[in-house]
């Protein structure tokens, strides 16, 4: 989360495959991302913000939006297939309530 939160806060001027701050395991990454929540702020429902966080992260058309001019062209359908993959993944992890 501070890894993408660092890349998002300052993002390269040419953005490519590497460069992107990929979740070790996009299955996992919402469980994660849930787990890291400090107990204070573990509030009714934090769990539904926290997948909304990281679908609107990883969202191939938010993906595109905020960064796309910056993604290298070469390997730009790579970078967005692995996106969609990542979306995907949160997606079934919510689905399934395995976060």
């Amino acid at each position: 989360d501070a890894q993408f939160q660092a890349f998002d806060a300052n993002a390269p001027s040419s953005i490519g495959l590497n460069e992107v701050p990929w979740p070790p395991d996009p299955d996992q990454l919402l469980r994660a991302m849930i787990a890291i929540v400090k107990e204070a702020d573990k509030t009714e429902g934090y769990e539904k913000k926290v997948y909304r966080k990281a679908t609107l992260r990883w969202h191939p058309d938010k993906f595109l939006g905020k960064f796309g001019n910056n993604l290298v062209e070469q390997e730009k359908e790579e970078i967005m297939a692995k996106v969609k993959e990542v979306s995907q993944a949160v997606n079934r992890s919510w689905d399934s309530g395995a976060y």
